[in-house]
């Protein structure tokens, strides 16, 4: 590639690999107005002086003592470029800072620039429709993702967005009406009854009840136009865990159900006087919870989540531990670290670690992994079999004999039941006791016909049982078993 001798392409590579590039690109444009001999006079003094101009111009405007965390982020990283700034919300996916997709798409256009040099100019009808193509694609290829969030994600992008002075006399609105049924459920627990209208009125400063209802309907339409205008921002905090890699075992659908209560939440609490925007107040609100719906449904027995940051915690400290000194941990020096004792370490590692299983599951034999078995035991079955429950079982097997005597009853003849009955124990025959079945020439003695008639006819009975009962032979017999 032929080397760049353009000094003005020079000086924008130079300013796009310094810290405080915003504000060098903004110096650089209102000097390109000025007249070309001029800024060659300029001294070294004027330009520092006029960066600091920029700088000092540039800083984030204070409401009240209290400031956004965007503006004070971008104030703490132009005092000290050099230093990593950890935000709060460093647990959830995607908020320590630019991921990895923004830094990438970073590079490509900075790679651009230096190979055309030209400047990239990003419209915004081309970010847009970025934006769509790349959502669509994500919603296409997620298992998270149900067919009814990309319909409702079509939804949400239909409905307008709202001015700052528009968020302003919503949120006002809501808090009237708010403050109207709060001052309604104060009398009533102050006069221990409902209060009347005119009681209401009057606390209110209302005229007639019209008043009030025509406040408080305006401000419930309030707010749920200051809730629908901002449903993108849920979507954007559940864009975030879906980029993220956010597998089948989630429902997308659930966290965006979860997320959008919260922005109801959140719409009820604002107060516009306070200086804070809507979107400001309501993304902890809305991060929390679909936080919160993530932890919930990564496990089927649910575990506090402060377990979850803990455990998060700990293994990140142990991990340092055992690079620094070359060998796992103990509990006591973990604890040590994280301000815990060993006791709520190990509490915390047994909460995380449990695992669970279905006891419907079969259990196979590992010795004969390909057998082909159809009769495995399951789970529940080995438990009960361990128990000792005798009347438990007892009652079970008198139970399980009367619905197998029925069943026989149903599909054979009565000699052939007899036969069997008496073949596999299940009736006293003679000396034999229940359960002691007796032998081919015992039973043939018994009922009077040759040992060959009766094998025959035991034969015959059990395939036609097993053909008309499936399933539910293959239950006695494992009981039988």
């Amino acid at each position: 590639m032929d080397a760049v001798t353009d000094p003005d392409v020079l000086l924008m590579q130079q300013i796009r690999s310094r810290p405080d590039r915003s504000n060098l690109e903004q110096m650089y444009l209102l000097s390109k107005d000025e007249d070309d001999s001029l800024n060659e006079k300029v001294s070294a003094s004027a330009k520092t002086s006029k960066r600091k101009k920029l700088k000092k111009k540039s800083e984030p405007v204070q409401f009240k003592g209290l400031s956004t965390t965007a503006a004070k982020r971008k104030h703490i990283s132009m005092k000290s470029p050099k230093k990593s700034i950890q935000s709060r919300s460093s647990t959830m996916p995607g908020f320590s800072g630019d991921t990895d997709r923004q830094r990438a798409f970073r590079d490509g256009i900075r790679l651009v620039e230096q190979r055309t040099g030209e400047k990239y100019i990003d419209t915004p009808e081309a970010s847009s429709k970025r934006r769509k193509v790349n959502g669509e694609a994500m919603y296409k290829h997620s298992a998270s993702v149900p067919d009814s969030l990309v319909q409702f994600a079509e939804e949400i992008h239909q409905v307008d967005r709202i001015s700052r002075a528009e968020e302003v006399e919503l949120g006002e609105k809501t808090q009237q009406a708010i403050q109207l049924q709060n001052l309604y459920d104060n009398l009533a627990r102050k006069l221990d009854r409902e209060p009347t209208d005119e009681e209401w009125c009057a606390a209110a400063g209302k005229i007639n009840m019209e008043s009030i209802r025509q406040t408080i309907e305006e401000g419930l339409d309030a707010k749920n136009k200051l809730v629908t205008s901002n449903l993108r921002m849920v979507q954007s905090v559940v864009n975030t865990y879906i980029r993220n890699g956010l597998t089948a075992q989630y429902n997308a659908g659930d966290m965006m159900q979860e997320g959008i209560i919260a922005l109801i939440r959140a719409a009820e609490k604002f107060e516009p006087d306070r200086g804070w925007k809507f979107s400001t107040y309501a993304m902890y609100w809305v991060r929390a919870s679909v936080k919160r719906s993530q932890i919930y449904q990564s496990r089927i027995i649910t575990v506090p989540q402060r377990l979850h940051e803990n455990y998060k915690r700990l293994l990140r400290i142990e991990k340092e531990l055992t690079a620094a000194m070359g060998r796992r941990p103990t509990r006591e020096e973990l604890g040590a670290q994280v301000g815990m004792s060993k006791l709520q370490v190990d509490r915390c590692f047994t909460a995380m670690e449990q695992q669970c299983f279905s006891l419907d599951q079969e259990m196979t034999n590992t010795r004969k992994p390909m057998s082909g078995d159809t009769t495995k035991e399951t789970l529940i079955e080995r438990i009960d079999s361990r128990s000792d429950d005798g009347e438990h079982d007892r009652i079970k097997r008198v139970l399980l004999r009367e619905d197998l005597i029925e069943t026989l009853h149903r599909h054979l003849t009565p000699e052939e039941v007899e036969i069997l009955l008496l073949r596999y124990g299940i009736k006293e025959a003679g000396n034999k006791k229940l359960g002691s079945p007796p032998t081919i020439a015992e039973l043939s003695r018994m009922v009077g016909l040759k040992p060959d008639k009766v094998r025959r006819m035991i034969d015959r009975s059990l395939k036609q049982l097993k053909s008309a009962g499936g399933e539910e032979w293959l239950a006695f017999e494992r009981e039988l078993k």
